[in-house]
């Protein structure tokens, strides 16, 4: 798939369902009822990177990786995909810490107890993460080396440290900048930039990114699908049910 429209005809046949599912009551609170909405804009966000990200694989330069602009522009895309990767996985982690009372509210935990095995023990393993206090991070799952080492925002000083990482060893040049200065935004692009959060990121994951967000990506799969599972469980046991649009 290359296009946005090859993934719009994968998409179910849309259904409709009671828009006060998530309005509280005097037994769910609406505190619960906006940390399931929360989540369920978490799963489409997801669903977003994944696509970017394989639409992007699928459009790498058919020659050999070489120093060039196009292999430049892929490169640099592939990493601005990759921090909003670990960006969302920052914003869940807040999304969590912020609303922790709510995990331990009856229903919700009825809500995770029938997830399957895979989704539950996804769900517990990004709680977990969301809530650790230490702050050595374990090396042996990304989200806690995301939780307490990896930044995704703009950190001048971070920036620095991959740029000399990226072009001086031992004090020296190892290789020149470059840049490409066109007249529009489509024509244009620093890559020197690029390579400077590329070395950050290989500084903080000790010069092996790739196993890293290899890694990461099949545990927010997993996690994903136990975010979807948590949105759906919700609002039937509320005892909400969908139904095809009626058509005049």
């Amino acid at each position: 798939m290359k296009t946005y429209s090859d993934y719009f005809s994968k998409l179910a046949p849309y259904k409709e369902f009671d828009p006060t599912v998530f309005i509280g009551d005097k037994i769910i609170p609406q505190e619960l009822c906006s940390f399931i909405l929360a989540l369920a804009l978490a799963y489409n966000d997801y669903k977003h990177y994944t696509m970017d990200f394989a639409m992007l694989i699928k459009s790498q330069p058919k020659e050999n990786p070489q120093k060039d602009s196009a292999w430049g522009e892929y490169a640099g895309i592939k990493l601005h995909i990759v921090r909003l990767h670990v960006g969302f996985v920052h914003e869940l982690f807040q999304l969590i810490q912020n609303n922790k009372d709510i995990l331990s509210h009856d229903f919700f935990n009825e809500i995770v107890r029938v997830l399957n095995k895979k989704a539950r023990k996804s769900w517990e393993t990004l709680v977990e993460a969301a809530l650790a206090t230490e702050v050595t991070p374990k090396k042996s799952n990304p989200l806690f080396m995301i939780r307490n080492k990896v930044a995704f925002h703009y950190d001048a000083k971070e920036l620095l440290a991959g740029y000399q990482k990226g072009f001086l060893k031992d004090g020296k040049i190892s290789q020149n900048a470059c840049i490409s200065e066109g007249n529009e935004l489509t024509s244009s692009r620093f890559y020197f930039a690029d390579l400077a959060i590329q070395g950050y990121l290989e500084k903080e994951l000790s010069g092996d990114a790739d196993r890293f967000f290899g890694g990461l990506g099949q545990i927010m799969s997993e996690i994903n699908m136990a975010l979807h599972n948590i949105c759906v469980r919700f609002i039937q046991r509320r005892g909400y049910a969908w139904k095809y649009p009626h058509k005049e």
